[in-house]
């Protein structure tokens, strides 16, 4: 459950990809996500989320994932670690790390890495970005088998896991209105994912956990088919109606329960965030 979360829940499953039902008779926002300008975070934002697994009348805390920006001369290097609570390991144990360098001027990818043990399930996947000249290279290790190797074109621009959650935080809500859909590709192990996520708008107030409530805005992203989700109900995630548009709730039906992933803790954002009194 874990690397649900790492993904925020946008974007990643087993199987192949879907269009949720009605999602693609949806206008197609103009927005350009490949040329985002950084207004949103800075070094040194760290965002801590809790995990919560719904199973009949059950909520379990089953862990934490912690999301950090660091910078280098030319890039930003985000990080995303998740871990299980050992109160949940026993039914299923996850140490997880994702990280992705992005150039600072387009917060493209140019290398993703991701080290994941899910139970024993452990993968090394790590890719390469040309922007430039729109091919993005994979290399893949599943448990103890042979390194899988494969090349991937592209015709626009090309996210991995983690840099596209922090380039969609920086469109301007005002050039979107409800229902529209914002495209974007991205590359998970050796797969291509086009995905869409649907713009819903500004809900007001929003209560988390612990932190209080917030002006909120919702979006409804859309997924990728498999074992893990149910493609019968929609995804849900609850954005900060600022500047920081930081995730504050995600809510998201499985296969197999429910899931639910709360911001806990945030530190060095770059702006404070949108709090109702």
């Amino acid at each position: 459950m874990i690397r649900l979360a790492i993904a925020f829940i946008l974007f990643i499953g087993t199987g192949s990809f879907y269009t949720e039902k009605g999602i693609g008779d949806l206008p197609i926002s103009t927005v350009d996500v490949c040329n985002a300008n950084n207004d949103a975070f800075k070094p040194g934002e760290v965002l801590t989320y809790k995990i919560y697994y719904n199973w009949g009348i059950l909520w379990l805390a089953a862990g934490e994932v912690k999301f950090q920006v660091q910078e280098t001369e030319n890039n930003y290097l985000y990080k995303a670690v998740g871990k299980s609570y050992p109160s949940y390991s026993w039914i299923f144990e996850v140490d997880d790390y994702f990280y992705s360098y992005v150039d600072k001027e387009t917060l493209l990818p140019v290398r993703a890495k991701r080290d994941i043990n899910e139970d024993g399930y452990i993968i090394h996947n790590d890719i390469r970005f040309d922007q430039d000249n729109k091919t993005a290279s994979s290399t893949l290790v599943v448990n103890d088998k042979e390194p899988k190797f494969i090349e991937k074109e592209y015709d626009s621009c090309m996210f991995d896991i983690l840099s596209v959650i922090y380039s969609l935080r920086n469109i301007d809500k005002s050039d979107l209105s409800t229902g529209d859909l914002i495209p974007f590709d991205m590359m998970l192990d050796d797969e291509v994912y086009n995905m869409k996520m649907e713009y819903i708008g500004d809900v007001g107030a929003t209560k988390v956990k612990n932190l209080g409530d917030f002006k909120a805005i919702k979006i409804s992203p859309s997924l990728i088919k498999g074992r893990v989700f149910d493609k019968n109900e929609r995804m849900q995630v609850w954005i900060s109606n600022d500047k920081n548009n930081v995730p504050l709730i995600i809510e998201s039906p499985l296969a197999v329960g429910k899931i639910k992933v709360i911001l806990q803790d945030h530190k060095g954002l770059r702006y404070p965030l949108n709090k109702v009194d």
